[in-house]
């Protein structure tokens, strides 16, 4: 959780975010939350952010994974995010 304030350029805002990982067949479901609210000049904009995603470890060094998300923000169209890969470490 953050909260912010700068009276000198007329700008507030708090954010808060939770995740949390829990092991299912062999690797990790992920998912996050956040929520940001920020007034500037009297005008108020709300950010909000879901995702979740799977992530499968081969290896100590190598793992793969696969994320999906949604963002919201106050007057702007939703967008959709998806995301795969594959990790090595070296």
């Amino acid at each position: 959780y953050q909260d912010s304030n700068d009276a000198s350029q007329n700008l507030s805002g708090k954010t808060a975010q939770v995740s949390a990982s829990v092991p299912v067949a062999g690797g990790s479901v992920i998912a996050e939350f956040a929520d940001s609210k920020t007034k500037v000049a009297g005008l108020d904009k709300q950010y909000k952010e879901y995702a979740v995603g799977y992530d499968y470890a081969f290896s100590k060094r190598a793992d793969v994974y696969a994320t999906f998300g949604r963002t919201s923000v106050t007057g702007q169209t939703d967008g959709q995010t998806a995301g795969a890969g594959l990790r090595v470490r070296f």
